[in-house]
């Protein structure tokens, strides 16, 4: 999320207004009320020739990304914590679902939001409602590449989106040491995963640990151009 490209992107740039714009989205835009955040960044092509390339208080940040995986698709997933349950006790509702923000970066860039409804009957049955918002429907044409608006940053000599030096020093100061236990200590049991997948299995149970699981990746129909 952080490569100059990715910070271009209209959708990522959209982030900062969502949240300071809106009345409705910034006072719970906090630990009080987020769960925690899932971030995904799917790939469909390999590392290639570039494999020597590669806050909120309180809530749980879990990112999954990889490459060779089944489709290239990118989201930030805010998941709410769950309503309390005390309105719907001795009802036939089972258990309340919690609300999702889904940040879509790519494909099919917009924002999705899940709510609780009625389902029409004489019982009180809830089901799963979503609003879906995409740039393409709602502008007419879908947002830029990310490239368009670091060319013209670069024409105009603004270094607002580009990742200064010392930025760079500190973040493999930080990763540096992992890679040299990795190279001393080599793992014996790596959880690796076939091309075309959606990752190793042993991924689940970095949430399932922490009592949650992770969000079902939808990516958009394969006649779709991505």
């Amino acid at each position: 999320m952080g490569s100059p490209r990715t910070l271009g992107k209209e959708t990522v740039q959209n982030i900062l207004v969502f949240r300071f714009a809106n009345g409705i989205i910034e006072p719970i835009w906090n630990h009080l009320h987020i769960d925690h955040v899932e971030i995904t960044v799917a790939e469909s092509v390999g590392v290639e020739h570039r494999g020597s390339y590669y806050e909120e208080a309180g809530v749980p940040f879990y990112l999954r990304t990889g490459k060779r995986l089944a489709a290239h698709y990118t989201e930030i997933a805010i998941q709410y914590r769950r309503a309390p349950f005390v309105m719907f006790r001795n009802t036939p509702v089972a258990h309340l679902h919690p609300n999702t923000m889904v940040l879509r970066i790519q494909p099919r860039e917009g924002i999705e939001l899940s709510f609780g409804a009625k389902t029409p009957g004489p019982f009180m049955n809830l089901g799963n409602v979503e609003m879906d918002f995409c740039y393409a429907d709602y502008f007419g044409n879908p947002p830029t590449t990310g490239y368009e608006t670091l060319i013209y940053d670069c024409m105009n000599g603004d270094a607002t989106l580009f990742k200064h030096a010392e930025n760079v020093e500190a973040g493999w100061e930080f990763v540096q040491p992992i890679l040299d236990v990795w190279h001393a200590l080599p793992p014996r049991d790596f959880p690796n995963y076939e091309a075309g997948s959606w990752g190793p299995k042993a991924a689940g149970g970095l949430l399932k640990r922490d009592g949650r699981r992770w969000r079902r990746i939808t990516p958009p129909p394969k006649n779709r151009t991505i």
